[in-house]
């Protein structure tokens, strides 16, 4: 769906998909969603039960000056993460006045002009780390026709894997200065499906992740996660490869039950970047020599039960102001990984790990062992 608002999808039942089971840009409004997803019957003459449902993600939104309430869904079997949410990361092009920005990204111009709304906040990220040397207020966004040969080639050198001679150019008019030069990037967070609520679901027996949020000011409660190839929930910033944005706060994690995640090898790998089956995290350049900068604020995470991860239960990097209380952890921290994050300067040392992280309170945590992996399933 691109351009909507106030969607409902109530009591639908996905069995097959070629990509995701829902897919929702440019977004508006108060949007609802309830459906569940599992793998439909064999297709006629096959002899075996489908492995899949859906080929990628269960429910995607990107693009959205709201986010979605999720509520009493069940997702089984997608080849992808079972909820993501995000927005873009513009690289600057060209500087007309120091309130008036060329921005680029590597789309066509869709509909993106309508949710970056007036008065929202332009954030300047530093190259490397992403750090926010200074924000400024929004006064005007539209796309422009003509695209000159250097603002392709810079959009082409922040997204090579695209199509060459793809992208389209947008004017940025700010209420103040941002010292922004060609080469930087900008993000806007109101563009980010902020205010979303998941609640009340199952997420059981897929690949990938349960969560992969990277919106503010939300909510994810009483949740159930059950063998999940990588990790349970992930909250931060994606601004390395995929470039989806953006440095997350206000987001609270509480009374969720997470069971037998985090197996797959990718978590513990040199590259992974989230360590833990609840993890707060920003991609940044790998390749920088820039410390981590604790870019998400203000994330609470209470009342958590987790049963069975091969590293950390809770895992929090690129963060300041966390609270963990009052969490379970069983079996956690059983096989972590010598290398696990080594390429990025992480590594974990027990079940509940802060690092390159600032003001984090760790009180009331239950943690069980023997460090061993769950029975077999």
């Amino acid at each position: 769906m691109n351009d909507c608002e106030k969607v409902r999808i109530e009591d639908v039942t996905f069995l097959a998909a070629p990509g995701c089971a829902y897919l929702g840009r440019y977004m508006r409004g108060d949007n609802y969603y309830r459906y569940t997803i599992k793998p439909g019957p064999p297709p006629v003459g096959a002899t075996e039960p489908r492995l899949l449902s859906t080929c990628a993600d269960g429910l995607n939104i990107a693009f959205a000056t709201k986010g979605p309430t999720i509520e009493g869904c069940r997702f089984s079997f997608m080849g992808d993460d079972s909820v993501n949410l995000h927005g873009v990361t513009f690289v600057v092009l060209e500087r007309k006045t120091p309130q008036e920005l060329i921005v680029g990204w590597p789309y066509s111009r869709e509909q993106l002009a309508t949710v970056i709304p007036t008065g929202a906040t332009v954030r300047r990220l530093r190259s490397g780390n992403y750090e926010v040397p200074g924000t400024a207020r929004l006064t005007a966004f539209e796309p422009l026709r003509e695209r000159t040969p250097e603002h392709l080639k810079i959009i082409r050198s922040v997204w090579p894997r695209d199509e060459a001679g793809r992208g389209t150019a947008f004017r940025m008019t700010l209420a103040e200065p941002l010292g922004a030069e060609p080469g930087d990037f900008l993000d806007v967070p109101d563009n980010n499906a902020p205010g979303f609520a998941i609640h009340d679901c199952v997420f059981e027996d897929h690949r990938a992740r349960g969560l992969r949020i990277m919106a503010s000011h939300g909510v994810i409660e009483r949740n159930t996660f059950r063998r999940l190839k990588m990790n349970a929930i992930t909250i931060g910033a994606e601004y390395e490869f995929w470039r989806e944005a953006g440095w997350v706060e206000d987001v609270q994690v509480r009374d969720n039950t997470i069971e037998d995640v985090g197996r797959d090898g990718a978590n513990q790998s040199g590259t992974a970047y989230v360590l833990g089956a609840i993890g707060v995290f920003g991609r940044t350049d790998r390749e920088s020599r820039l410390p981590l900068w604790p870019g998400n604020r203000a994330i609470t995470i209470v009342g958590n039960t987790i049963r069975g991860c091969p590293q950390a239960g809770i895992f929090v990097a690129a963060a300041k102001d966390v609270q963990i209380r009052n969490n379970r952890l069983e079996h956690c921290f059983y096989r972590p990984g010598e290398s696990a994050g080594k390429g990025r300067g992480l590594a974990i040392s027990g079940p509940i790990d802060a690092q390159n992280a600032q003001d984090v309170a760790i009180k009331n945590n239950e943690i069980i062992g023997p460090a061993q992996p769950p029975a077999k399933q």
